[in-house]
């Protein structure tokens, strides 16, 4: 089977009745996400992607043949609709699609290595845009420790779909106690999980799975942040013999006073600062946000004026900046931390 260019996502249509979704089934349209109309659900008529009509009218027929489908078999069988897997083979009749198109994976870590693989690719319905890298880490991460928990208590011994029951998840959230994660670590893989099985569900995969017996835990998380007075202390904390200090110290200061997650702060552009205001659009959930520009970032920038694009120092990666953070918290007395800067100080 030739496989669909990596670059391209693929297209789903969602069909429900009486607000019950029946299946989601793949279209085999692709295109570049660009392109994509989130509103109207369509390709965007512009020139930039010539074939749109062509591919708007094979969308809208597909979408029409799933009505007709659906509609047929309900006046063959007094009003009762179809179930998943009937209703995905009358479609796939319909389209005259050979079994290896639609070919589920043989078994639970083939589907979930399919399941990150479409990710790399897929469009949020939400957001309009791809899965963040960030986000897929996190999945990947909860793939490798279902992957050690295998090795661990089945080894040799199948382990498929028919086995994910309350039984499995009260091991598996054992073996993370175990494991010695922290609580909500392990509501965070119980959570992805859940997404996993979920997904799974609606592909007819797992039809008696219960979402609701999978139950993440959590607890409240100490949240520590700087004081003004500290963030003050820090800015003005001679730093001019260790350059790499420095550059740390003020990136995470323009953390602390726009209140950007990592992933934001570290990707500020020149397009992004208007006069005394930094807009611009956050990585994960899209969300337009407008920041004043803090007196100490001014500073910062005007320190950097001409030697970086951006008037910031030149960002590194968040675990070398921790490592870094770590070394001057343990010269100043403070706990410092690239994670999740506050807007308390500010």
């Amino acid at each position: 089977m030739t496989r669909r260019p990596q670059h391209l996502p693929l297209f789903f249509i969602f069909v429900s009745y009486y607000g019950v979704r029946l299946t989601k089934y793949p279209t085999g349209e692709t295109m570049p996400p660009q392109f994509w109309d989130t509103t109207t659900q369509r390709a965007k008529l512009t020139k930039k992607f010539p074939t749109f009509p062509e591919f708007n009218t094979r969308l809208k027929n597909i979408a029409t043949m799933a009505e007709d489908v659906l509609r047929k078999y309900m006046n063959d069988h007094d009003q009762q609709p179809p179930n998943v897997d009937t209703y995905r083979a009358l479609l796939d009749e319909q389209l005259d699609r050979t079994p290896k198109v639609v070919a589920k994976p043989l078994d639970l870590f083939g589907y979930i290595e399919d399941y990150l693989q479409d990710c790399e690719t897929r469009i949020i319905e939400k957001t309009g845009r791809p899965m963040t890298k960030g986000t897929l880490r996190v999945y990947k991460q909860t793939a490798r420790v279902l992957k050690e928990f295998r090795a661990t208590h089945y080894k040799k011994r199948e382990f498929s779909f028919a086995q994910i029951d309350h039984h499995f998840y009260s091991q598996f959230q054992q073996y993370l106690v175990k494991q010695n994660f922290a609580t909500n670590t392990i509501g965070k893989h119980i959570r992805k999980l859940k997404t996993f099985f979920i997904e799974a569900q609606e592909r007819g995969l797992m039809p008696n799975f219960s979402p609701k017996r999978f139950k993440a835990v959590s607890e409240q998380s100490d949240s520590i942040y700087l004081n003004e007075g500290e963030i003050n202390a820090l800015f003005e904390l001679d730093l001019s013999q260790q350059t790499r200090l420095e550059k740390v110290r003020d990136l995470f200061l323009v953390g602390c006073w726009t209140g950007l997650r990592f992933s934001d702060f570290t990707r500020i552009s020149p397009a992004d600062m208007d006069g005394e205001f930094i807009e611009m659009e956050t990585q994960k959930t899209g969300e337009i946000v407008v920041i004043p520009i803090h007196p100490q970032v001014e500073a910062i920038m005007s320190r950097y004026k001409g030697i970086t694009p951006n008037s910031l120092p030149k960002p590194i990666s968040n675990q070398r900046m921790n490592d870094y953070l770590k070394e001057l918290g343990n010269r100043r007395g403070l706990i410092l931390s690239c994670r999740k800067p506050s807007r308390k100080a500010a």
